[in-house]
């Protein structure tokens, strides 16, 4: 089984635009997704992201357990709808990398889409809201 998630971020490359969009106050987003293997099987995983002004944290827990959590933590000033770029160093010494992005689907709502280097991608719709404050949904 290929594992996509659960390598921890060794470092960061940034997505660059002319229009920088992220959200003006600490903001938490919950929900998961379901990625799908090439056997046809499925691992599914909660998700947990907190923004802060350019600041973002993604983690993401399996539901099996079989694969270790992820805890990604970078720098994008464009996450909203641009998008960015995580890239990490791998333990066999190379690097991978995907990009991801959330775009605003109304009352607190983004859907999140996540793109390997590979190609391989998953998206899921998320609850967003100001750290601290309840989730309007």
């Amino acid at each position: 089984m290929t594992v996509r998630i659960g390598i921890l971020a060794a470092a960061m490359t940034l997505c660059g635009t002319a229009a920088l969009a992220g959200f003006d106050a600490p903001t938490l987003c919950t929900g998961s997704m379901r990625f799908y293997n090439e056997d046809g099987t499925h691992e599914t995983y909660a998700l947990r992201f907190a923004f802060e002004g350019p600041r973002y944290r993604i983690q993401a827990t399996g539901e099996s357990g079989e694969i270790e959590p992820t805890d990604d933590r970078g720098q994008c000033a464009d996450y909203l709808d641009a998008g960015c770029r995580h890239a990490f160093a791998m333990d066999d010494g190379g690097t991978d990398h995907y990009d991801f992005s959330l775009s605003a689907r109304g009352e607190g709502r983004y859907l999140y889409s996540e793109t390997w280097a590979d190609g391989f991608s998953g998206s899921a719709l998320v609850d967003c809201a100001e750290a601290g404050a309840a989730p309007t949904n």
